[in-house]
């Protein structure tokens, strides 16, 4: 997804999908290196404070 670009309802689905995937099939390394990823994004966004 391009930064600071809207997330729509289709994307929100596909990440989940995507996700779902690799819990499935990932090893726990891999799933420990996208939650954290997926962390650290989010603490980004929120001391940006812009939404995005």
């Amino acid at each position: 997804m391009l930064k600071g670009t809207v997330r729509t309802g289709d994307d929100s689905l596909r990440a989940d999908l995507e996700y779902a995937d690799l819990l499935r099939k990932g090893s726990q390394l891999q799933i420990l290196a996208y939650d954290a990823k997926t962390l650290l994004k989010t603490v980004r966004v929120l001391f940006r404070a812009t939404g995005e």
